[in-house]
């Protein structure tokens, strides 16, 4: 009897560890390829904010700000990187969990909703314009249709679309 108890008192706990797990990462909902569609074209850096941790200065984070980031189906320029066949992987992720995990609240960012949409694009071969380029891997939050923001170096960049594609 005994042992039929601590086996079901060790499952019940596994399942409700995995279980509290799960809700803990989040609501990450796989979308399709046509989810990405909306994000082509040129996108212009108009304003930042600052991570919890930064590789840039003030100085260094305002020399950005004009700046031109052009995503195509083929081919995606992101700060100095550059790709001539990017990979768009589209998800629906809990705002709040995404951005305690960045140490950044989401209402510093002026974001509203319980979910967002994170368009990653990653490169298998990608041209950097610098060797201190670690990866070609970033993180597109869509605000709306016309606004979006990427995080660089611990900076979180301000989109906004002045041409569509």
């Amino acid at each position: 009897m005994n042992r039929i108890l601590i086996t079901s008192l060790f499952l019940y706990t596994t399942i409700g560890f995995f279980n509290n797990k799960s809700i803990k990462a989040g609501y990450n909902k796989r979308s399709t390829q046509t989810d990405t569609v909306s994000i082509y074209g040129s996108w212009k850096i108009i304003s930042y904010t600052p991570g919890y941790i930064s590789a840039l200065t003030d100085e260094e984070a305002k020399k950005y700000i004009g700046k031109t980031i052009t995503l195509k189906p083929d081919l995606a320029t992101v700060i100095n990187d550059t790709c001539n066949q990017p990979i768009f992987k589209s998800t629906i992720q809990n705002s709040d969990q995404y951005f305690y995990e960045s140490r950044i609240d989401k209402a510093t960012l002026k974001i509203k909703s319980d979910s967002i949409r994170i368009i990653e694009i990653d490169c298998e071969n990608p041209k950097y314009s610098d060797d201190n380029s670690p990866n070609f891997l970033y993180d597109f939050i869509t605000v709306n249709k016309d606004l979006m923001i990427v995080s660089f170096n611990g900076v979180y960049f301000h989109l906004k679309r002045i041409r569509s594609f």
